[in-house]
């Protein structure tokens, strides 16, 4: 009898094996075979995710602007194998130029269409490549002050101060909404984010905007201001609306926050900003769970926590922590501006040295 339980079992472990392997298709390997994806990611250049599109992206990059490409979407898991490991990456960026490693870098000298290809190698040897377009375009002529307020006035802000004023204390509301107060202390007439143009700077001063209806703008808005910082790693703020509404600042770590006031953080940025030589475009947009924290036209946005921003009948304070810096021309959408309108506004400026 034990000799017929060993062969039955014998039997049954082949029959076993055999099914698994009807299971699988006729072509499967030890492993999987290899699927090449990447992102890319650039002012003015919209990148589908991965690996739901891993289309091309939309709009256009300048020629010298840095394009920072990711291959890391790229898998080894076709349907029916087993997974594998990508050991290679390799790059040729449509121009002569080239590159290895999962994350790469580079910035095309000219205007044109470049079809930048990605080819991964697994550890079996088996390739996979894909193919993006990146469109290299000159960026359109520089705007000076008046011509950059047209920009943005075209993208129909509900309130837009251009914190120009040379005395007084009230700053004018260029879309005939609320005007805001220069409160503490704090010196109009300084040199400005836009050629042309002042800003204010706030000492331990700043601008306080009686509420009006036209700031309720809920859970769908877009927050926009130019900067230059006078103070790091501490916090300084950008805009704040009371409890439960949006505030926006500079962390200890000189990362930029979107938090819900009292109840937490909504996104904080990748990368940190301590330059303070040199004004920096500074954008958030929010659409329900859709929410983009960008510095000069660069999406930076981090994981997202999503909190339901709340209208409220606070008062809106801009630059509310002493060390915020030089703060020009603040707007506010009511509605999440797109990528491209937010890189039009960067790039159409032209801004200072120093």
């Amino acid at each position: 009898m034990a000799g017929v339980q060993r062969i039955s079992t014998t039997l049954l472990l082949c029959v076993s094996v055999l099914a698994l392997a009807a299971l699988l298709p006729a072509s499967a390997s030890a492993v999987g075979e290899p699927i090449a994806r990447f992102t890319c990611s650039a002012p003015g250049l919209v990148c589908d995710p991965c690996p739901v599109h891993c289309s091309s992206p939309s709009g256009s990059v300048a020629p010298g602007v840095p394009v920072a490409f990711d291959g890391t979407p790229s898998s080894d898991d076709r349907i029916g194998q087993l997974p594998g490991e990508i050991t290679a990456w390799q790059w040729n960026f449509g121009d002569g130029a080239t590159a290895t490693g999962s994350q790469v870098s580079h910035a095309f000298a000219g205007p044109g269409t470049y079809p930048v290809t990605i080819m991964v190698t697994d550890n079996e040897g088996k390739a996979d490549f894909k193919v993006l377009s990146i469109e290299v375009a000159d960026p359109p002529p520089p705007l000076g002050g008046e011509g950059y307020a047209a920009t943005v006035l075209a993208d129909a802000p509900v309130s837009y101060w251009r914190l120009g004023e040379s005395a007084g204390s009230s700053a004018a509301n260029a879309v005939g909404g609320p005007t805001g107060a220069y409160t503490g202390t704090h010196t109009l007439g300084v040199p400005g984010a836009i050629s042309g143009d002042s800003a204010v700077a706030l000492g331990a001063g700043y601008v306080s905007v009686t509420h009006s209806g036209v700031l309720n703008t809920a859970d769908n808005f877009t927050l926009e201001a130019w900067v230059k910082r006078t103070t790091i790693n501490a916090s300084a703020g950008l805009f704040a609306k009371g409890s439960r509404a949006y505030q926006v600042y500079f962390d200890a770590g000189n990362r930029l926050i979107l938090r819900q006031s009292a109840i937490g953080e909504i996104a904080r940025s990748t990368s940190t900003l301590t330059d303070r030589t040199s004004f920096h475009h500074i954008a958030i947009t929010k659409n329900g769970t859709d929410v983009h924290l960008y510095i000069d036209g660069a999406d930076r946005t981090s994981t997202v926590t999503n909190r339901t921003i709340l209208n409220t009948t606070n008062d809106l304070g801009l630059g509310t922590c002493t060390g915020t810096g030089t703060l020009d021309d603040v707007a506010i959408y009511n509605r999440a501006l797109p990528a491209t309108n937010i890189a039009t506004h960067h790039n159409t400026a032209t801004r200072p040295a120093g």
